[in-house]
């Protein structure tokens, strides 16, 4: 640029400032007369009530030549010199038009009196022989005053340009006496007034291009001058800060007003303390010039990190020549490293100004402000677009195409047509500052030939000691900052664009360079800063990037798998092991992605060494390295990261790393097995004595860091090898009461375990399942068993967790608890969980242990979510243990039937006498419902048909009382039936007996006693005619029976017989029964033992069995709000689909209506999170439906829906709908009427065309309005159909969880989420906002995918597996994002103190029906209740 121009480079070595009449006088002399002029004449002019002294030009001269020579004086005379100060401060007043005693020539022409002065200020610079001495301090105040005062008429005055030409030539060559020797010299004064020294003059120069452009010549002499001032620290220190502040406010001109600052200078005044800020009004094409030729005045950068070419000016060589030193060993050539890291930093920052990129704190390395390397940041450069033959014509010309890349100015202002800053491309970037920061990141050809050396075994050669010369390694830290800008550039989340082929090339070989270590050789700023700024390389589409793969592996075994650093780290270490571990995520699947595809190797000198010991030499010689190879390296770098790493997120990511990588093996595993295999049950092992099939420790070690890629492929690895050396990792580590353990790496640990239950893996032996189980129930006793000092929120919501994770275990692996110490030891755990102690064994005797029964404990469980928590675990042992799903599908847990369902099959009514049922509560926590009418045609046995409601949900059963078998049911029938027997021949007629004689005849014949006339006659006893009346009567009835029978008897012979005796028949077979009665009768709740507690009337208990009373008009109701509560925890996900560019709601929302736009990738993600599932003939999903969705809808396509024994999750994709429509309607009448609702009435309009096409098709259900969901009373009527409209809150989370597919990664960043969770939030019923938790999902060109995730502040922390950076397959994306999104549910759930399980708030809901209607009895009137047949009552 500057290369076609010429400079006053030689006149700048001249002596300073004009010469003086006083100069040809004898030194002696001429002192004594300034001062004595200076002494008199000053004061005089200074005083305005004095005569003026100097009135002609001719006195002007002469005062001047006088002031010029006392500028020069030794420093002993600071009195006379401060005096010079002020007379000629007083005389530039007259250009700033404050008060002055100036003679009038100068009032006439200033400024020809203002050059003069100018170039006489030089003289107050010149280096005296005692300024390094103790008056050094008397010289800064001097040189302080003039600096302030050269600075306050350039930004007051309206100079010349033939001013401001002197002004700017004055300065340079002012700093050039001061800043271009060795710091050796002069080091002192150059030290001390550097800084102030080199501001003024950027400021000034920077003031001259508002309005009097410097000319070329100037241009060329400015920089010229500042590459011989480069071994001064504060000529670069400057020059960034001024840099930093042009690129600020050209950023602001060229991309709008919402990037950078305006041009704000600060200036030092005398004291070295005031800082003042100067705003510079610069023309638009002014300011792009300045900033570009600023740019250039330093030169290369990379030349500072190398002495010889710094130590090659005049000055260096003619110091050397004074001094006798030819091998110029400067002091100052020594801070050469700290110098170029700061001139690297300032490249960085120019480059982060662009992009708009704000590194964070921690990954930078703090800044250094000595001569100490520090670490962190950046670095810049940008002559690879400059034309070098150009050259300018105009002083204040316009922006040439020639100098600067047209794209960078080509960007419109503002936003571009997707909403975004319109930033310039990093293509263009790197035409700027690609070729100094390619340069800078590299090691010098010599470096390289030494690192070969010592590479190939020899030692660092004794010259390269002996020399002085500053080693390679000093400058490691500049150019660590130079790589981390590229990495910046190029591994950026928002870099959606392609690269040049060449740069990418030229990123890969630094790349591979940086990545090399040698101990003893390289300190290690460059890999640190290298493994910190690129930890999105494998994430973003940058092709050809796996070629790196081997590399960074290297890289990353010097790092994760030790605690300790092996090299020298002056970042942070947290930071690098974090972005370490990122990079690591990102290549979990990438083995089995590109399977036997083979690396390209990089190494372009044969025989480069690798930082762990394997040597590029052996993968040049085999060919290159397969990525399946790789697959045992990754695995083992994980685990050896898991076990040294102490930092919880990063210990978190790592756990979910695991996770990836079993589902991602368990999947290919899958897909390899052929048709009609299946994965055994890995508790089908069964027997103490079976050894596991896996042997982790023989198989699966890991690799020493001496071994190379060839060793490593020796190891074969599958997905029952990783879950069982997970398994035992996290269980011997993590599973354990520690304080280094924090509750998000437990929980984080615990989700890990539940994932790893649900995968059924073949090949691992029972015992491994035995084992994990028994560690679980461990470390669940260890946690409730603590000290009460020890109990809190966190430790209570582990044992939740490790609850959840018991629950996984053993459903999913339900062969566990066939055996009795598995099911044995989670009894144990729940027991103590509902108790808060177990049934341990207490001596009665010594020789006589007896158990502790549950009867005789004191019920002190640990909390309520504890207690809970246990009961989930018992229920879904006892009730789902081996039983899921169940016949009806997963779909639902509970029965579908109800009351209106059994009486509309039996053909009956509703208030019918045989349709009623009766209603029984047992404990309070069960709802007994009989019907004793069959459902079935089979109507000869007694039957009585149950549904039982509880905690769990509720159940139809349909009993018969029999006494056979089924088989035998015919038999019975045989049995029944009358046996045949004979006719008789003949009808015998009955014979007449004659009448028997009670004693016999002799007895009439013998003689009476006196003993026989003891008893008198009646007649002698009648004492009177009452009594003989009596008698009397008493005879006629006598007689006439008498006379009866003997009518009787006459008739006899006379009668037809059958001719044989009656026969004895079985009585009729009962048809009717009261089956209610008999069964509670056979189930013994109907003693009087069992019913006393209950019956009386004074007590309150309801803990047994009692009648309820149905005929309430409240009862129906309250039981239908119980149907509807859950029966296991609910989630709705809500699914959307972003284009390239969208950042509008009402633009996402219409994507679902534009399903031919969409991948077909999208599609079958969606089918891998559920199964597809059409809710109008769904058995009732009782989770929350938003108002971007109406799941009752039959128009709208099947929604993804997955269920287990303990959670159901539906995945809606919103579309455009009245019930949008309606609640954004609702929201802008809230809201004022400022403009801001302009996105809601674009979408309000869009919802209104969509609902005119759809009003022309046909639709089975109509739409239904957005109803605010609050909780259902218990007295609230519902409905069978609308169980998805009106839903309680208790149980429901508050939060929300979206699933975003991006095709373009950097939409993440606009996308609405505080609009979307507006749009979700009345689903909760809940005025304001819910805390929303997003998981993004954005397609690779490779066919993996990149996860992003995204929480409002309030949304606590981040379950996994999935987490930030992380690179997934396409076969593993939608288990693991389901099953991120059900851990980030469940985590929600665990934390929150205030939520209930679907079971308690059911055995609640179940307290409460019960207590209200109790039928409150007697014993007597129970059982004249139960005898009574069933009246006419309300069905439910």
């Amino acid at each position: 640029m500057f290369s076609g121009w010429g400079a006053y480079r030689p006149h700048l070595s001249d002596s300073p400032g004009p010469p003086s009449v006083l100069d040809k006088f004898p030194p002696e002399t001429a002192r004594q007369i300034a001062i004595a002029v200076v002494d008199s004449v000053v004061p005089a002019c200074l005083d305005a009530s004095r005569q003026p002294i100097i009135t002609t030009e001719e006195d002007v001269d002469w005062t001047m030549n006088v002031v010029a020579h006392g500028l020069r004086l030794p420093l002993e005379y600071e009195e006379t010199i401060r005096k010079c100060c002020l007379l000629y401060q007083d005389w530039m007043n007259v250009l700033l038009g404050l008060p002055s005693s100036a003679p009038r020539c100068i009032r006439n022409k200033p400024e020809f009196y203002a050059q003069r002065i100018l170039s006489q200020f030089e003289g107050t610079f010149t280096l005296r022989s005692d300024s390094d001495g103790g008056r050094v301090a008397v010289h800064i105040r001097l040189a302080l005053h003039v600096l302030g005062v050269i600075q306050r008429l350039a930004f007051g005055a309206k100079l010349s340009e033939l001013t401001w030409n002197t002004l700017l030539s004055s300065l340079v060559k002012i700093c050039d006496r001061l800043l271009s020797p060795p710091c050796r010299l002069f080091g002192t004064l150059a030290e001390r007034i550097g800084e102030p020294l080199v501001q003024a003059l950027y400021n000034v120069w920077i003031k001259a291009c508002d309005g009097n452009f410097p000319s070329p010549t100037l241009w060329k002499t400015l920089q010229e001058a500042v590459v011989t001032w480069r071994h001064q620290r504060p000529v670069v220190d400057e020059w960034t800060q001024i840099c930093q502040v042009l690129t600020s406010s050209v950023v602001r001109h060229l991309y709008g007003s919402s990037h950078g600052d305006d041009l704000t200078l600060k200036a030092t005044y005398e004291d070295n303390t005031t800082t003042v800020s100067l705003k510079v009004s610069m023309p638009p094409d002014a300011l792009v010039q300045c900033w570009y030729r600023f740019l250039l005045i330093l030169g290369n950068p990379v030349e500072l990190s190398r002495p010889q070419v710094i130590g090659k000016t005049q000055a260096f060589m003619q110091a050397a020549i004074e001094n006798g030193d030819p091998d110029m060993h400067h002091t100052c050539l020594q801070r050469l490293p700290s110098i170029f890291l700061l001139a690297q930093r300032g490249v960085a920052g120019l480059v982060d100004l662009f992009l708009q990129l704000s590194v964070q704190p921690g990954q930078l390395s703090k800044a250094s402000g000595g001569d100490d390397e520090s670490q962190s940041s950046i670095a810049m450069s940008p002559t690879a677009a400059v034309t070098a033959d150009n050259r300018l014509h105009d002083v204040a010309g316009t922006v040439a195409s020639s100098f600067l890349p047209a794209s960078l100015f080509s960007a419109n202002k503002g936003k571009g047509a997707d909403g975004r800053p319109a930033l310039p491309k990093r293509s263009t970037l790197l035409h700027i500052f690609g070729e100094w920061l390619f340069q800078s990141a590299l090691p010098s050809p010599d470096d390289v030939r030494i690192m070969n050396r010592i590479a190939a075994g020899s030692a660092v050669p004794a010259s390269r000691v002996d020399e002085g010369v500053i080693p390679m390694a000093a400058f490691e830290a500049g150019r660590a900052e130079a790589l981390a800008c590229l990495c910046r550039l190029f591994c950026a989340s928002c870099c959606n664009e392609q690269f040049i082929a060449v740069y990418l090339a030229r990123f890969y070989y630094v790349l591979q360079q940086g990545l090399t270590y040698i101990p003893n050789y390289h300190r290690g700023d460059v890999l640190a800063n290298l493994l910190m700024f690129s930890s999105e390389i494998f994430c973003n589409d940058l092709a050809g990037a796996f070629c790196l793969m081997p590399s960074y592996l290297d890289a990353l075994e010097l790092v994760l798998p030790v605690s300790a650093m092996p090299f020298v780290c002056n970042c942070n270490v947290q930071e690098l092991r974090r972005s370490s571990t990122m990079i690591l995520m990102s290549l979990l699947c990438v083995p089995m992605h590109f399977n036997d595809l083979t690396i390209s190797d990089l190494s372009l000198v044969k025989g480069t060494a690798e930082s762990s010991g394997a040597g590029h030499a052996t993968r040049s010689d085999t060919g290159g390295v397969r990525f399946s190879s790789l697959r045992v390296t990754i695995t083992n770098l994980v685990f050896a990261a898991l076990r040294c790493e102490k930092s919880p997120p990063v210990v978190q990511m790592l756990l979910g790393a695991v996770m990836v990588m079993v589902q991602d093996a368990a999947a290919v595993e899958k897909a390899s097995q052929p048709d009609g295999e299946v994965s055994g049950d890995p508790g089908d092992s069964q027997g103490s004595s079976l050894q596991s099939p896996v042997q982790p420790e023989q198989r699966f070690t890991l690799s020493a860091q001496g071994e190379g890629f060839q060793s490593r492929q020796q190891n074969t690895i599958n997905a029952a090898v990783i879950c069982v050396r997970a398994c035992r990792d996290v269980t011997q580590r993590f599973l354990r009461f520690d304080s280094s353990n924090s509750v998000h790496v437990i929980m984080s640990a615990l989700e890990l375990m539940s994932g790893l239950a649900t995968l059924n893996l073949c090949g691992v032996s029972g015992i491994e399942w035995r084992y994990t189980v028994r560690w679980l129930c461990d470390f669940i006793n260890t946690l409730v068993c603590q000290p009460p000092r020890a109990h809190s929120r966190d430790l209570h919501s582990m044992i939740v967790a490790a609850y959840h994770c018991l629950l996984a275990w053993t459903t999913c692996n339900h062969r566990l608890l066939f055996e009795q110490e598995p099911l044995r030891a989670v009894l144990d755990v729940c027991e103590l969980g509902l108790t808060g102690s177990k049934s341990v064994s207490k001596p009665r005797d010594e020789d006589d242990p007896v158990p502790s029964l549950r009867g005789e404990k004191e019920f002190r469980p640990v909390s309520r979510r504890v207690l809970e928590a246990a009961e989930m675990v018992l229920y879904a042992i006892l009730e789902h243990l081996g039983a899921f799903p169940p016949p009806m599908g997963p779909a639902a847990v509970s029965s579908m039937l109800d009351e209106a369902s059994l009486l509309k099959r039996l053909g009956k009514t509703k208030g019918s006498s045989d349709a009623a049922f009766r209603y029984y509560s047992i404990d309070s926590s069960t709802l007994l419902g009989l019907l004793p009418c069959p459902v079935t045609s089979d109507a000869t046995l007694p039957t009585v048909t149950i549904i039982l409601r509880g905690p769990s949900g509720r159940h139809t059963w349909t009993m018969q009382l029999r006494q056979v078998p089924r088989h035998a049911q015919p038999l019975l029938a045989e049995q029944l039936a009358p046996v045949k027997r004979p006719e008789p021949h003949s009808d015998p007629k009955y014979t007449v007996l004659p009448p028997r004689q009670p004693w016999p005849e002799v007895v009439k014949a013998m003689p009476k006693t006196e003993a026989d006339c003891s008893i008198p006659a009646l007649a002698e006893t009648l004492g009177s005619s009452t009594e003989e009346s009596v008698h009397v009567g008493v005879q006629d009835l006598v007689n006439k029976q008498a006379e009866l029978e003997r009518e009787f008897v006459n008739r006899i012979p006379n009668a037809k017989h059958s001719s044989h005796p009656p026969r004895l028949k079985p009585p009729p077979i009962r048809e009717a029964f009261q089956t209610s009665r008999l069964l509670l009768s056979h189930l013994g709740f109907v003693t009087p033992e069992g019913l006393m507690s209950s019956m009386n009337k004074n007590s309150d208990r309801s803990d047994s069995f009692t009648l309820m009373d149905s005929e309430k008009s409240t009862f129906s109701p309250q039981v239908q709000a119980l149907d509807a509560l859950p029966t296991r925890h609910t989630d709705t996900v809500h699914v959307f689909y972003v284009r390239p560019g969208q950042s509008s709601l009402s633009d996402i929302l219409s994507n679902r209506n534009l399903i031919s736009q969409q991948r077909p990738e999208f599609a079958e993600f969606l089918n891998a999170l559920g199964w597809p599932v059409d809710f109008a003939t769904h058995p009732g999903f009782k989770g929350v439906s938003s108002c971007l969705h109406n799941p009752l809808d039959s128009s709208q396509a099947p929604m993804p829906y997955y269920a287990d024994n303990n959670t159901e999750v539906l995945f809606v994709v919103p579309s455009l709908q009245k019930r949008a429509r309606q609640f954004l309607t609702k929201l802008n009448e809230q809201r004022s009427v400022d403009g801001s609702n302009a996105e809601e009435a674009t979408l309000a309009a869009k919802v209104d065309i969509l609902d005119a096409e759809q009003s022309s098709a046909p639709t089975t259900a109509s739409m239904t309005s957005c109803a605010s969901l609050t909780s259902v009373p218990l007295n609230a009527p519902s409905s069978h159909h609308s169980r998805s409209s009106t839903v309680p809150l208790a149980w429901q989370l508050d939060a929300s969880i979206i699933i975003v597919w991006l095709e373009r990664f950097e939409d993440w960043a606009a996308f609405p989420l505080g609009k979307i969770a507006e749009l979700v939030s009345p689903m909760q019923g809940g005025s304001g906002t819910l805390p929303i938790q997003a998981v993004f999902v954005h397609p690779l060109n490779t066919g993996l995918y990149r996860i992003e995730r995204a929480s409002s502040p309030s949304s606590g922390v981040m379950a996994g597996p999935l987490l930030n950076d992380m690179v997934v397959s396409r076969r593993s994306l939608g288990p693991l994002v389901r099953q991120t999104v059900l851990n980030m549910a469940r985590r929600r759930r665990i934390l929150a103190d205030s939520y209930s399980p679907p079971h308690a708030l059911r055995k609640r809901r179940m307290e409460e029906l019960c207590k209200g209607h109790i039928n409150k009895q007697s014993i007597p009137d129970f059982y004249c209740e139960l005898f009574r047949p069933h009246a006419a009552a309300s069905a439910v």
